[in-house]
């Protein structure tokens, strides 16, 4: 496959669109590292190198490991948010007036994978009180991001598989013990999963596959007839080897065991879907590969080539994922793009949740959207028809009157 040109790049980024590369450089023997940050927009290339050091790598590791916390102490809250704001000033502040309104398309390097930039703070008081609703994330301002593996990802490979208003949906269930080994107590049934599929198929026509019927064999069967695949259930991420990273599906609709579809399965395929939305917990993460980015279940589907995936970079939990998905899919079904309809669903979350303690960014900020933003629904060239017939139609009338007057 030809990878393209820098110059094809830019002229695939709207106007409105800037593109900010971020590349680590460590240091050997020395605690220090360089982040250059490419700012790419439709006319113009330009970058910032700057030092950092160990502190930027503990503030990352920090805000990963409190932002998978459903609960935080008052000592936690204090350093993530502290965390975030000084992330904020290395990653965003020095670019404001370059991204700020614009569509940011983040391409992450080495750990900054694993970090939500919806989440970041653009100031902090410590002195603050625990409220989280009070905080300035950058999800609140004019920032509009989203992410894209690299690059070359964002470039058109499959404009025919971009629309699909029909859904896929898979929700296995686990039984008490498989032969696998692994029993319930491992892999227990999800509370809202059926009710969650029903959410989406609100929105869009599709087929449902719960339970037993969410086998490997009909999960394959429909990845080549175009349509949008959605999958809730247990996921398992391949920290150590990226190869584990994979989705628990059923083996045989009378069998009580399941089965692995894991990285190289995935990728091995040729997916003919414009969108796979995994809305199970940590699809997101994997191996971290210097170079590589992340090796998880999205480059999995990627190289299978799906050009978008929605995913996790947490645990998620099962009611807020319930809520997300039904407002997801509904501004899809509307017609926003995929990040946009991300975006606004976090904000419709955030604004109307009833507890303070759910404002909390491990409740929202875990789900993100990778390359392809085309919306799913094409719009209707429906109003452009006709006018094109009205015109016809006055020329014609016009033609008539002209020549009955001659």
């Amino acid at each position: 496959m030809r990878l393209p040109t820098t110059s094809e790049i830019q002229n695939g980024l709207a106007r409105d669109e800037i593109l900010p590369d971020y590349f680590i450089r460590k240091i050997p023997i020395s605690n220090e590292a360089e982040l250059t940050v490419f700012l790419v927009s439709r006319h113009k290339i330009e970058y910032k190198k700057m030092r950092i050091n160990n502190d930027f790598f503990s503030k990352l590791a920090l805000v990963r490991a409190n932002s998978a916390l459903p609960t935080l102490t008052d000592a936690q809250f204090t350093q993530t948010n502290q965390a975030l704001f000084d992330l904020y000033r290395i990653l965003i502040e020095p670019f404001k007036d370059k991204i700020e309104g614009k569509d940011i398309v983040v391409i992450p390097d080495e750990e900054l994978a694993y970090l939500s930039f919806d989440m970041l703070l653009s100031d902090y008081n410590p002195a603050s009180e625990m409220y989280f609703s009070n905080l300035n994330y950058l999800i609140k301002q004019d920032y509009r991001f989203r992410y894209a593996l690299s690059a070359y990802t964002l470039h058109d490979r499959f404009p025919e598989r971009a629309y699909s208003a029909y859904v896929y949906a898979f929700a296995p269930q686990y039984s008490e013990k498989n032969g696998s080994g692994i029993t319930k107590l491992d892999l227990k049934n999800l509370p809202n999963q059926t009710d969650e599929v029903r959410a989406v198929l609100r929105h869009f026509a599709g087929e449902a596959f719960y339970a037993k019927h969410a086998t490997i064999r009909n999960f394959k069967s429909v990845l080549q007839r175009g349509g949008i695949i959605f999958y809730t259930g247990h996921a398992l991420a391949g920290i150590y080897n990226f190869e584990n990273s994979q989705l628990t599906l059923v083996s045989e609709i009378d069998s009580a065991d399941i089965d692995f579809f894991n990285f190289d399965a995935i990728r091995n395929l040729d997916i003919r879907s414009p969108f796979v939305i995994l809305s199970a917990c940590q699809t997101g993460d994997g191996k971290l590969l210097s170079g590589e980015g992340i090796m998880n279940l999205t480059a999995a589907f990627y190289q299978a080539s799906v050009p978008a995936t929605m995913h996790t970079l947490w645990t998620v939990d099962a009611e807020t994922s319930l809520q997300f998905m039904d407002e997801f899919t509904k501004l899809l079904a509307e017609g926003q793009t995929k990040s946009e309809a991300l975006r606004l669903a976090k904000l419709h979350y955030i604004n109307t949740c009833t507890e303070e303690q759910h404002a909390n960014p491990y409740f929202w900020a875990g789900y993100i959207t990778t390359s392809d933003n085309s919306p799913v629904i094409q719009k209707s060239s429906e109003p452009t028809v006709w006018i094109l017939v009205a015109v016809v139609a006055l020329l014609t009338a016009l033609f008539a009157i002209l020549k009955f007057r001659k």
